[in-house]
């Protein structure tokens, strides 16, 4: 191993790095070839042990590791991501973080090499957390909307996942489910929508029927084209921008460890508020849904 390797991942294996390591990012742009072996296997050490990365100081090795291979676009690292994304979310959260959300959706699609199987089984796993196998389904998004993937394939795919039963009926998944479908333009699925509506699987604060009938209201070229404008937004040339959201990389701040150790207590105290709001948010609405159930019933 070279210098520069080396000088690469002693930085990506670095706990609590606060400072955005912009030089060290920059040389491991320019070291394509000699790096992915070893952001593979960054992304396998943590498949090997992932309690000890979960609970371990902060370290953003799997962060630099996945973002890097999706900037890469390689394609051989999709089936190790998509086991990464399989693990579950009390594993995920502490690593990735706000990540599931923001950036998994992008990275799957722009590994996959024009192959959504892998994606499809992603969201069809129940063991799976429901955020992840949403990026999943807006992977698929993407995968139209970039000509990738034919438009009827992913709806004929949502449409069998709202005859199914692939999750809770209290669950996020359908909320995210509604929202890709709502992407692609719902026209063929409207009837299903509805129902589901009427089942009480979306929530209306989540998004709205009448977001549908608005959409319905607009030619679906024009509609698509907006949508696809839209998602073209999330992709960068410059591979730093991925990384330009991180809050905790704020390179006016004076690091020392004093204040390293605050910003970690503070991100983590953080992380646990959101956990707690997020099962907060999930139990009220598993209520409204019983109730509305039973008044069904009645």
């Amino acid at each position: 191993m070279d210098d520069s390797i080396r000088k690469i991942l002693e930085v990506f294996s670095q706990e609590g790095l606060r400072k955005y390591p912009r030089d060290v990012l920059d040389l491991a742009l320019e070291r394509e070839t000699e790096l992915t072996p070893h952001l593979l296997k960054i992304l396998e050490d943590l498949l090997a042990d992932p309690e000890a990365h979960a609970k371990g100081e902060l370290s953003y090795g799997p962060i630099f590791a996945m973002q890097l291979l999706a900037h890469f676009q390689n394609h051989h690292a999709h089936e190790t991501i998509v086991r990464v994304m399989s693990m579950p979310e009390e594993v995920l959260d502490p690593i990735f973080g706000d990540m599931i959300t923001e950036d998994f959706s992008r990275i799957l699609y722009q590994t996959c090499a024009e192959r959504f199987e892998k994606i499809k089984g992603l969201v069809l796993n129940k063991a799976a957390d429901a955020y992840v196998r949403g990026s999943g389904m807006k992977a698929l998004v993407l995968g139209v909307q970039f000509g990738d993937l034919p438009r009827q394939e992913a709806m004929d795919f949502f449409a069998d996942l709202f005859g199914g039963s692939e999750a809770e009926d209290s669950s996020d998944f359908w909320d995210q489910a509604a929202s890709c479908v709502y992407d692609l333009y719902p026209e063929e699925l409207m009837g299903i929508i509805t129902d589901a509506y009427e089942r009480g699987l979306i929530s209306s604060g989540y998004i709205g029927l009448e977001s549908f009938e608005e959409a319905l209201s607009q030619e679906k070229d024009a509609f698509l084209e907006k949508e696809r404008s839209y998602l073209e937004m999330r992709f960068q040339d410059d591979f730093h921008e991925y990384m330009s959201w991180w809050a905790c990389f704020d390179d006016g701040m004076h690091y020392s460890p004093q204040n390293g150790e605050n910003m970690l207590r503070e991100e983590r105290s953080t992380v646990q508020s959101r956990k707690k709001n997020a099962k907060r948010k999930k139990a009220r609405r598993r209520e409204a849904k019983r109730s509305r159930k039973k008044n069904r019933r009645g």
